[in-house]
């Protein structure tokens, strides 16, 4: 993976740093919470596959996964406003 990815290393920076601010502002407004928490799935993935040293990246996936299993901002946050219009397959 080191061969594909080091040549591109500031797109795929460019393109985790904006995925996080995402995922970040997703999470604070409660819109589209299981989209965005997939997405920070993987990317807690990624770093804790890739070697980082950190355990705060465990906590952060167990936190997601429980979101994401839980249907979270569907009471409080946008998607309450955003599933109250488009039933369907999400609620």
């Amino acid at each position: 993976a080191t061969h594909v990815f080091f040549p591109y290393w500031p797109f795929v920076s460019q393109v985790v740093l904006i995925l996080s601010i995402l995922v970040g502002l997703s999470l604070i407004l409660g819109f589209f919470v299981r989209f965005f928490a997939t997405i920070g799935v993987f990317i807690c993935l990624h770093f804790i596959w890739y070697g980082y040293e950190e355990q705060l990246y465990a906590v952060f996936f167990a936190i997601l996964i429980t979101l994401i299993i839980a249907g979270a901002g569907r009471c409080v946050g946008l998607d309450y406003y955003f599933y109250k219009r488009n039933r369907g397959l999400w609620w």
